[in-house]
């Protein structure tokens, strides 16, 4: 076992550095496995730290999927599509989003420009 003089068993890298790291210069304070690590270092805390940010990132990258789904849907659903007049496909849109409160006066106005 290594003793408590001893310094962490972490390595440091410089940024945007590709070379090998160094030894930290802390002094160990935390065991695992026969190693010691400083609080920073410490391989229980960096999966911890780790995690949470990947459930950040997710959590970041699952709404803007959500929203350029949207868009491409949008994209989708005005192509070729002739609106009636008085209507805008941003009016259109937003009742879409919305719920269609105002889906069905859009939907008489349609009507109404067809006749």
């Amino acid at each position: 076992m290594a003793t408590k003089t001893q310094g962490c068993s972490g390595l440091v890298y410089y940024p945007g550095s590709f070379r090998g790291g160094h030894d930290c210069s802390r002094r160990g304070k935390v065991a695992r496995e026969g190693k010691l690590y400083c609080y920073q270092h410490d391989p229980v805390k960096v999966a911890t730290r780790r995690a949470e940010a990947d459930s950040k990132r997710k959590v970041d990258y699952d709404s803007a999927r959500a929203i350029y789904a949207r868009q491409a849907a949008e994209r989708t659903f005005c192509a070729g599509v002739q609106l009636p007049e008085g209507v805008t496909l941003k009016e259109l849109l937003e009742t879409t989003r919305n719920g269609g409160i105002e889906l069905m006066t859009i939907m008489e106005k349609f009507e109404e420009a067809q006749s």
